[in-house]
């Protein structure tokens, strides 16, 4: 019986591209610089303006988001897929309105970068989809850091019946981050 033998611990690192690097398809991305740039209230108006891609956001608020491609439309909401970080957002329930992607769940902020995966090649990541895949990247606080942010909008309606009217609301949050060693 030969002796028991301690082996050394191994620590393997690699940073991971959020798409496979050799992708037979087109990938557009959009940074936190560009980002900046518009007007972003929720995570999915980051979106706003990539090449055949649209979110169906009716207001601000609107829980019922779906986006929609060149390869399919708001009513197939499963045929594409949203990840943040490697986690699915998709509501892959129903294919409808009433199934969006859990965009709350990323708060503008955070996004470090968006990166969107055309066609039926994006069904390389699990989830299968056959539409187009939108991967968030959120950025890793290296210190603490805090913010508060509050928005609000007033919407004016009126109809030729006589009907007026004022609708207003508004939006806060807080966020606080820090780096404690790994974590």
């Amino acid at each position: 019986m030969t002796p028991a033998q301690t082996l050394t611990a191994i620590n393997v690192t690699a940073a991971r591209p959020a798409f496979a690097p050799h992708t037979p398809d087109v990938v557009e991305r959009v940074d936190r610089e560009r980002i900046d740039t518009q007007n972003v209230v929720t995570a999915e108006d980051a979106l706003k303006y990539m090449p055949n891609l649209m979110v169906r956001k009716r207001f601000v608020g609107d829980r019922n988001a779906p986006f929609a491609g060149r390869d399919f439309n708001e009513l197939q909401s499963a045929r594409g897929l949203v990840y943040a970080d490697g986690l699915l957002l998709s509501n892959l329930l129903g294919p409808s309105y009433s199934y969006p992607p859990r965009w709350s769940l990323i708060a503008p902020d955070d996004i470090a970068q968006i990166e969107v995966l055309y066609g039926p090649f994006s069904a390389l990541y699990p989830g299968n989809s056959i539409g187009s895949t939108v991967q968030i990247t959120t950025k890793k606080p290296t210190k603490l850091e805090a913010s508060l942010d509050t928005q609000l909008f007033t919407q004016r309606y009126h109809d030729p019946y006589g009907f007026a009217q004022s609708f207003g609301g508004n939006r806060e949050s807080a966020h606080i981050a820090d780096r404690v060693g790994r974590f």
